[in-house]
């Protein structure tokens, strides 16, 4: 009953899919901390029916010291707690979130924000003060919000939002105008036909399908594979500063799997 939902900062995060109990496990380390369900003023309705997510949160200072964001998508609104793997509790928010989370699947965190992008909107949850909000999303996104957009950030950890239709990328990112106005600017658009062909990537010939799966510092996975095809699937990687796009290995196509980036040991962290 257990599902792989997010790989963040070097950890693993499953969550059990009856008992909406999570699990953080870190690979570097194999130290792994299995935490209780949340409570039920978080989650009025039954677990095994109610919508769940969870977002780790470390520390710059110390990466050991981690925190874990819940988040119960209820009908009328969404309820918000946080877990301290110092303490072990719960701290249940008094804010709930007005707003309903249309959404498919779960948010991305980006710089302390978790974001979640719908069909004609952007909702945001600010993670210090566990309040929502909405932003306006870039435009012509509404038209391609079923082909899978993601939210992800630049290499200089700026927000941004990927999609592929028709194997042209669009990449649009939210940084400053030059009259001063943060506001959603385009990054990449870009047909990928010409690249895939280049990569003589195998199974890829007559009909090739892209899904951008992650953006992860300016990095944009994609699913590649044929239509006809769906079961035979390549990983691949584009980077928004070079414009290069490159092979990554063949996986099983699937929803349910993340790029993992490993994070440094701390010895390593030492400075003279």
């Amino acid at each position: 009953g257990w599902l792989m939902t997010e790989c963040r900062d070097g950890y693993v995060l499953l969550c059990h899919l009856l008992t909406k109990r999570a699990a953080v496990y870190d690979p570097l380390t194999r130290g792994l901390h299995l935490l209780s369900p949340p409570h039920a003023e978080i989650c009025a309705e039954d677990p095994e029916v109610a919508e769940v997510e969870f977002h780790v949160l470390t520390s710059q200072e110390d990466r050991r010291s981690l925190r874990l964001l819940c988040i119960c998508k209820e009908r009328r609104a969404a309820k918000v707690a946080l877990f301290s793997a110092d303490s072990r509790e719960w701290q249940i928010s008094p804010e709930a979130g007005s707003l309903q989370l249309t959404a498919r699947g779960n948010g991305t965190l980006v710089n302390g924000c978790v974001y979640w992008a719908s069909a004609d909107n952007i909702h945001v949850l600010n993670t210090a003060t566990l309040h929502f909000s909405r932003m306006d999303p870039p435009p012509h996104m509404q038209h391609s919000y079923y082909k899978g957009v993601k939210v992800g950030e630049t290499s200089d950890g700026k927000l941004c939002v990927a999609w592929a239709t028709d194997l042209l990328l669009k990449v649009w990112v939210w940084r400053a105008t030059a009259a001063g106005v943060d506001n959603w600017m385009p990054d990449t658009d870009k047909s990928m036909l010409d690249e895939i062909r280049e990569l003589e990537v195998p199974c890829l010939d007559e009909d090739p399908v892209l899904e951008v799966k992650a953006i992860i510092g300016g990095i944009v996975y994609l699913s590649a594979y044929e239509a006809s095809s769906p079961s035979a699937c390549w990983l691949l990687s584009f980077c928004t500063e070079t414009e290069k796009l490159n092979k990554v290995c063949p996986i099983t196509n699937s929803d349910f799997f993340y790029p993992y980036l490993m994070a440094w040991p701390p010895l390593l962290y030492a400075t003279r």
